[in-house]
């Protein structure tokens, strides 16, 4: 499995209008003005677009993230190529 890289996770929130940048004192962390829902489609989004079909695939039908990842998506489809969101 691959993780979404930094450029791809900007991109993704801006094309919605959203800010997100990392916070100044770990790397790890971001922060945003996305409401929560928005997050998980975004992320959602990315993951099928990934992996299609099979990103579900290491789930557990009765695990938090299956019933997450397996929730319909509401928030419009995100752009992840940062170079047209810039």
């Amino acid at each position: 499995m691959v993780n979404m890289q930094k450029k791809e996770v900007i991109a993704g929130f801006r094309s919605l209008g959203y800010l997100v940048g990392q916070t100044y004192y770990n790397h790890t962390l971001w922060k945003t003005n996305a409401p929560p829902e928005a997050i998980y489609d975004i992320f959602k989004q990315y993951k099928k677009e990934k992996y299609g079909e099979d990103y579900l695939k290491n789930c557990n039908e009765k695990s938090l993230p299956y019933i997450i990842l397996n929730r319909e998506i509401k928030t419009p489809e995100a752009n992840f190529d940062y170079a047209q969101v810039q």
